[in-house]
């Protein structure tokens, strides 16, 4: 998928691509099974270096990433993150492994006064 296509979801669960140059249906991907089957997309995503990397969400609260380029396929189904309930947002997202680190945890301070602890002196 080049960076000149519309994306656009139905209540059938098809993503259809359309060049929207031509207005031209250049591919389209329906996600097969019992699950999918007329499940409408509610959200689809972008990513904002890979466009060819698209995440649909669905009423039903599947997750699908779709490679526009192979709209034949999907590259990976999350069936039970969200079931039951209409995916409304979604993103990508990066995690810096090098950021998030443990914490060594603080040594207690023996003089502070936690509010929700009894008063030992009352």
């Amino acid at each position: 998928m080049a960076g000149d296509s519309i994306l656009i979801g139905n209540s059938a669960g098809e993503l259809k691509i359309y060049d929207y140059k031509s207005e031209e249906l250049t591919g389209m991907f329906c996600e097969k099974g019992w699950e999918f089957s007329e499940k409408g997309i509610s959200v689809i995503c972008v990513h904002p270096l890979k466009i060819n990397f698209v995440i649909v969400g669905y009423v039903s609260g599947q997750v699908v990433l779709v490679d526009t380029n192979e709209p034949e396929k999907s590259v990976k189904i999350i069936r039970e993150l969200h079931l039951g309930y209409a995916v409304a947002a979604v993103a990508f997202c990066e995690l810096d492994t090098k950021t998030v680190q443990e914490e060594e945890p603080e040594e207690a301070n023996p003089y502070e006064v936690n509010p929700y602890e009894q008063n030992p002196y009352a």
